[in-house]
């Protein structure tokens, strides 16, 4: 049992180690930890993704309190809240939304993959990113409006979990797009994998999200993020023959918008 419980906290500190920018000494581990730095050796550690994004969500929903608290303005609260999500992920995701937004300009498969390689941010990226922010600040703020500041704090923890285990569904459903980079090198989950991220995922929605925003606009965002996360799949496999690691972080920015859309819309 002791056993069993270390090894699934080993997991739980590989994966925030990998979609954070936590310090490593802070959750117990060394600076070359596997999954620092990296995305080789995160194994079936990968289901505990959701888990990873509690603690981004986290850290937002606490800045969106106390902002909230301070300003008097849903919507700024919101702004400073994504600041902090933004902070404590290092803009892992956000970085591969524009890459992907950047990329579909490109009239080729070639051409689109060797625009998302480049660092530089073009015109599509930086749209991309202002809308993204846009978005999510004026949703988190539509649901504390209507459902309550607690509304909106445990919508966005449960958002940032849902997101990171249905974007598990472009490396489980999608062979590499290329032979190098994140993509490859992160590997195909194994199905058993893939079902415990997205059950871990449901647990802390529907635990969260649901006795904040009700059980109905949770279902509606389980399942609009769900179908985002396949059209991108979709959408990937047309446009670029596979995936990468920019797209999987495009499909978890994008999810987390449907989701807090669907809440949004529904609460």
């Amino acid at each position: 049992m002791q056993t069993t419980v270390n090894s699934l906290l080993g997991e739980a500190r590989r994966a925030i180690l990998f979609y954070t920018r936590l310090p490593a000494s802070w959750l117990g581990a060394p600076e070359d930890a596997p999954g620092k730095g990296g995305e080789a050796g995160m194994g079936t550690a990968i289901r505990m993704a959701p888990v990873a994004g509690l603690a981004v969500g986290l850290a937002g929903a606490v800045v969106l309190a106390f902002a909230t608290a301070l300003t008097g303005s849903a919507l700024a609260g919101a702004v400073f809240a994504l600041a902090a999500t933004v902070l404590v992920s290092g803009a892992l995701h956000e970085d591969g939304l524009a890459d992907f937004a950047d990329s579909l300009g490109g009239a080729s498969r070639e051409q689109r993959l060797e625009i998302m390689r480049d660092s530089r941010i073009g015109t599509y990226g930086a749209l991309a990113l202002v809308l993204s922010v846009a978005a999510r600040a004026a949703l988190i703020a539509a649901i504390g409006a209507n459902g309550g500041p607690a509304a909106a704090m445990l919508t966005l923890i449960s958002a940032h979990a849902v997101s990171r285990a249905m974007a598990l569904w472009l490396p489980y459903s999608l062979p590499p797009a290329r032979a190098t980079g994140a993509g490859a090198a992160f590997g195909r989950p194994d199905e058993p994998v893939l079902q415990q991220a997205v059950l871990i995922s449901l647990v802390i929605a529907f635990v969260l999200a649901a006795s904040g925003a009700g059980l109905v606009a949770t279902l509606g965002a389980v399942v609009l993020c769900a179908a985002t996360a396949f059209a991108m799949g979709l959408l990937c496999e047309h446009k670029f023959g596979g995936q990468t690691g920019d797209l999987s972080g495009a499909t978890v920015q994008l999810c987390e918008i449907a989701f807090l859309l669907a809440v949004a819309a529904l609460i």
